[in-house]
């Protein structure tokens, strides 16, 4: 029997809506830098899909499992990141009839390079994860480096695999935290068994108490993410017709350049510095850009005078640490702080220029910075990551 989240409703593949592209984009740019990051250092990389589906929409638009093997197979470096590394796609889908088809997809590649391994499971992945998970514990050996997206029907999630996952190796979880359905059973009396399993701790039962929707989610999201075993958590509010949050895209990882992938795939697709995708966007639109959408100097300005004012920093081990905390990249800093330095507000000890590569430590004068007004950001009412 199928619910209104089912994704084995043929209604839900009739569709693809601005979330489902923006979702997709994201993945897509986050995967064009983790394959040859990856690759130039493994023998073996996975791509695990939790959900598969059927690989493609009614409308010819494609899901995950075919748009990241069109991401490897025309990678501009493909040719490098195969020569010394196979790359294994693990496609759970435990529905017959979109397995099926997901079968045909993947065959009208074509034939694969000998060292891409594509895999359909039509079995349910949390069994199935388990297992290899308990071989690797009894084997004594580490999971090979792996990005699993996860992308349920609804939220019967293991908050505890996730971390058995994300402490198997080297490993990464972009995942879809349906925020919709959980803020609908935390209000419930019959999930507390789902929901302890989702949060991995009986602390979800304070939500409760929130009366605000927004508030609630927000709390929610920030105790899910609180509990997975990553040093680094980004999300992506995804928001209906209706400017409600219908769901989270949550990545996960316990690598630096892996956060700062992930930020710079959200700056591409995401410009605004909102953190924030909406339904209404046209899929066929592609990555949002345009001239309304001013870069984030001023903010990052404020940043940095905010925590350097007075003081002396070194790029490495002191800004660049302030900066992967926040929403912001070092290309934005990089540009606040050559403009400061031309401006005389910053200065390096006995340098007339500020080379960057070289690592500097960086003067900052006392007092703050006033920015330079600039043209506005798109904004609204939005809860933030």
């Amino acid at each position: 029997m199928t619910t209104h989240f089912d994704h084995t409703d043929a209604t839900y593949w009739a569709d693809y809506d601005g979330l489902q592209g923006r979702k997709h984009q994201l993945l897509a740019r986050y995967l064009d830098a983790w394959f040859p990051i990856l690759a130039t250092r493994q023998g073996l990389i996975l791509y695990v899909d939790s959900h598969a589906g059927r690989g493609i929409h009614d409308t010819g638009d494609v899901g995950s499992p075919i748009l990241a093997l069109r991401r490897l197979l025309s990678h501009s470096h493909r040719e490098r990141i195969l020569r010394g590394c196979t790359v294994g796609f693990h496609l759970f889908e435990n529905n017959d009839h979109n397995a099926a088809i997901l079968d045909s997809e993947i065959q009208k590649l074509g034939d694969l390079p000998s060292r891409v391994k594509v895999k359909v499971y039509r079995e349910d992945y949390a069994a199935a994860l388990t297992e290899i998970l308990d071989q690797l514990v009894t084997d004594g050996t580490r999971l090979a480096p792996s990005f699993a997206f996860v992308d349920p029907y609804g939220y019967s999630l293991s908050g505890a695999l996730l971390n058995r996952f994300l402490n198997a190796g080297t490993t990464e979880l972009l995942l879809n935290f349906m925020s919709h359905y959980v803020d609908i059973a935390i209000k419930a009396d019959d999930k507390d068994a789902r929901l302890d399993a989702l949060f991995h701790t009986p602390s979800w039962r304070d939500l409760r108490g929130i009366p605000d929707r927004n508030e609630r989610i927000n709390a929610a999201i920030n105790l899910f993410a609180a509990g997975l075993d990553a040093r680094y958590k980004r999300w992506i509010f995804m928001r209906g017709d209706a400017d409600e949050i219908k769901y989270i895209l949550v990545h996960a990882t316990n690598n630096l350049l892996g956060l700062r992938e992930f930020k710079k795939a959200i700056w591409r697709v995401i410009p605004d510095g909102s953190y924030t995708a909406y339904q209404k966007d046209r899929p066929e639109q592609g990555e949002l850009i345009g001239n309304s959408v001013a870069p984030p100097h001023r903010k990052v300005r404020d940043l940095l005078w905010r925590e350097f004012a007075g003081k002396v920093a070194n790029l490495e081990r002191d800004i660049y640490p302030v900066i992967d905390e926040s929403p912001y990249l070092d290309t934005h800093a990089h540009h606040v702080l050559k403009e400061d330095f031309k401006e005389g507000r910053i200065s390096v000890d006995g340098a007339s220029r500020l080379v960057l590569k070289t690592n500097p430590t960086i003067r900052f004068g006392a007092g703050s910075v006033t920015s330079t007004p600039r043209s506005p950001v798109r904004s609204s009412n939005r809860v933030k990551a």
